[in-house]
């Protein structure tokens, strides 16, 4: 997730860990981790899960977690194919 602005009365720390939490909740949390990329703040949530359905409705629910806290500004799910990292459709 790419992060814009923090919402008001939210401290940056809040963050990683709700998003963490989120996916914990509906699927096996493999790592998260917060990087900046193109001077932006990411947020990176490495989840296991059946299928790709799955796959997008917990990255919806993360993505509406982490949205109370601070604005997402984009979303991207990928799944490991064959050694590769794919686009999730």
């Amino acid at each position: 997730m790419r992060l814009g602005s923090m919402r008001p009365g939210i401290a940056p720390t809040e963050a990683l860990p709700s998003a963490a939490k989120a996916a914990a909740t509906l699927a096996i949390l493999e790592s998260s981790d917060l990087r900046i990329l193109g001077g932006l703040p990411h947020i990176i949530v490495r989840f296991t899960v059946e299928d790709t359905e799955i796959a997008l409705q917990v990255a919806a629910h993360i993505t509406a977690t982490t949205d109370n806290r601070v604005e997402v500004l984009t979303t991207t799910v990928t799944r490991l194919t064959r050694g590769r990292w794919q686009p999730a459709h």
